[in-house]
């Protein structure tokens, strides 16, 4: 993989919470791929958008791709079967609570089922 150049201090400069430890890891390790760079503590999908624009970063794994929207006429609560998504899917983790609290009483999962029907949980008290 060739780049352009080297990552610098000022193509950091301004990024909003972004911290010092990880700016000093992206300069330190030079990442070529957004992949590489999501695995520095801190450093998220905008600091790498930033250097994915400037053509510091390639993303090969397709990371930084744009998030589909999902118009109301092709919810994956109607029909979710054609979007993929019905099954029961494990929780891995949420942005209020660790794998610890979601796992309290079980596996956390959501499950999806076709015609508008889901539900979730953990274990149900009676297993």
């Amino acid at each position: 993989m060739v780049r352009r150049r080297a990552i610098t201090a000022d193509d950091l400069a301004g990024q909003a919470g972004l911290r010092r430890s990880a700016r000093d890891a992206i300069l330190a390790r030079q990442p070529e791929t957004v992949a590489e760079a999501l695995e520095i503590a801190d450093v998220g999908r905008k600091t790498t958008m930033l250097l994915l624009k400037a053509g510091l970063l390639i993303d090969p794994e397709g990371r930084q791709a744009p998030r589909r929207e999902i118009r109301a006429s092709e919810s994956p609560f109607e029909g979710g079967r054609a979007l993929g998504i019905e099954g029961k899917w494990r929780i891995t983790g949420m942005d209020l609570w660790d794998q610890e609290a979601i796992d309290l009483l079980g596996p956390a999962f959501v499950e999806l089922k076709g015609q508008g029907a889901a539900s979730g949980s953990s274990r149900s008290k009676g297993e």
